[in-house]
């Protein structure tokens, strides 16, 4: 009897352990496109913005990219603002319950300075790849050819390429 009891015990511990108010976490990247009439501080204060969004919501965020300056395909009019032809790119990779992506959302097209925006679920650990070494070497040449370096004069005596 105690037996059955253990094995009713094991089916239902996954109910258990992960109720339905669980604390999801999911990993997602955007980048969203400013537009170049905003100063630093409006970007800055839209981050934080984003950022209480995310932590009202039990996220944290992870990362914020600056990926410069950019000219767009096409004119991008923004009502009662104006009309783009390029614009400042950002990348945000942040982690939160699902949702918090449509608050973030709503938040991004209802604020001027923004001229685009898309959000992508990631896996967080899928761009993540560890760095054997800095130097090729005769397993991970990425390309060069790495046989003949000692007769061109690439490589001192230790073999390191000279700087």
């Amino acid at each position: 009897m105690l037996l059955l009891i253990f094995f009713i015990d094991l089916l239902f511990w996954r109910e258990r352990e992960y109720p339905h108010n669980q604390k999801i976490m999911v990993f997602y990247e955007s980048c969203v496109m400013f537009n170049s009439r905003c100063s630093a501080s409006e970007m800055q204060q839209c981050f934080r913005r984003m950022a209480s969004i995310v932590a009202e919501n039990r996220g944290q965020m992870l990362r914020i990219q600056d990926l410069g300056w950019r000219s767009t395909a096409y004119p991008v009019s923004k009502p009662r603002v104006g009309i783009f032809f390029h614009g400042r790119w950002f990348s945000v990779m942040f982690g939160t319950h699902p949702r918090a992506i449509q608050q973030l959302e709503e938040f991004w097209n209802h604020n001027s300075i923004l001229l685009r925006h898309h959000t992508e679920k990631t896996d967080f650990f899928k761009g993540y790849a560890h760095r054997t070494s800095y130097y090729p070497t005769k397993d991970a040449t990425w390309g060069y050819n790495v046989e003949n370096w000692d007769a061109q004069g690439v490589v001192d005596e230790r073999g390191l390429p000279k700087i």
